[in-house]
């Protein structure tokens, strides 16, 4: 029953040529030569985005050598005149059935159209290459060899430069991991679409990457300690800032170098000026301690004077008790 199927899908398909739409007669644009048959087993085009419904992808030449063939497709919008996107080159006549080209975009003129010099693609050769011995150019028309709806597909993601502050940078890009930063890649098959993560880690070496708010947090908790969360039990600002004010006589200041925080009375420091008051009081202190000694010695003067005194007048009054007078 498999064999029956298959056999009815082939006769079924035998005069197709795929990947030419079924209303597509083949023929080029003097109506003399047909399009071989079977000469394309597969094609696939990556086109940009919204431009599948807007015109028809066809093909719209073929150049045949003594060993190779070119293959070109074009595009004709519904509202302008057909313009070709590019080519599959270098297709060997020789070779085995089955053989993929990739293929190459051609450069846009036009401004409006220079999204097409990024569609990519390949193409599997079929069993009609061996069709084409005569060489020769032959040219088609968007009525001719109107591609099918499924060959084009719209999901073109190719970015075409880089910028890097004031440097623009094209062609193959290489993204490295430069210090403390890691980069890893994912692709979501669902979605089709790979994603390329940066992030930065503690230091170089370090197992913790930072990713999130928490993980930073965490990174330099480990780094430095447990962050300030309250002084005195009072909370930081919402903002998660602490302000700290001086009242009356002190002042808040930073340190030099921003590293500490200084708070000072200024009210506490000396009003006087050493030189101006000071010095002369000292001066004057040491001049009364000079003559503090001066009266000491003035006084131990007379006190040695009326000792003498009292003496003499002691004597003389033994002399008189005598009757010495």
């Amino acid at each position: 029953m498999g064999i029956n199927t298959l056999q009815e899908f082939l006769d079924e398909n035998l005069h197709r040529n795929y990947p030419v739409l079924d209303g597509g007669d083949c023929k080029d644009t003097t109506g003399q030569y047909n399009l071989p048959t079977e000469l394309i087993a597969d094609m696939r085009l990556i086109v940009p985005e919204g431009v599948k419904a807007l015109g028809t992808f066809f093909i719209s030449s073929l150049i045949v050598r003594r060993y190779t063939a070119d293959i070109e497709i074009s595009y004709k919008p519904d509202a302008a005149s057909a313009f070709p996107i590019g080519w599959f080159r270098n297709m060997d006549t020789g070779a085995e059935t089955f053989e993929s080209y990739p293929f190459a975009a051609s450069a846009q003129a036009d401004p409006a159209n220079v999204q097409f010099e990024d569609t990519t693609g390949t193409i599997t050769a079929g069993t009609g290459m061996a069709a084409i011995t005569l060489p020769g150019v032959w040219n088609f028309s968007e009525d001719s060899t109107p591609l099918v709806e499924i060959v084009p597909v719209e999901q073109l993601t190719k970015f075409r430069s880089v910028q890097v502050g004031n440097s623009v940078f094209t062609g193959n890009i290489v993204l490295k991991e430069g210090s403390n930063v890691s980069i890893a890649t994912s692709y979501d098959l669902a979605t089709d679409t790979t994603t390329i993560t940066f992030s930065a880690r503690e230091s170089a070496g370090a197992g913790v990457v930072l990713t999130d708010d928490e993980s930073i947090i965490d990174a330099l908790t480990l780094l430095y300690g447990p962050p300030i969360t309250a002084i005195n039990e009072i909370p930081p600002e919402t903002d998660g800032n602490f302000t700290l004010r001086g009242a009356d006589c002190v002042v808040v200041t930073p340190e030099t170098g921003g590293q500490g925080i200084r708070i000072e009375n200024p009210c506490g420091i000396p009003c006087c000026d050493k030189e101006t008051y000071l010095s002369p009081v000292y001066e004057s202190i040491n001049q009364l301690n000079s003559r503090h000694v001066r009266l000491e010695d003035f006084l131990g003067n007379m006190t040695v004077s009326l000792d003498f005194l009292l003496s003499s007048l002691k004597d003389l009054e033994n002399a008189v008790g005598l009757g010495g007078f």
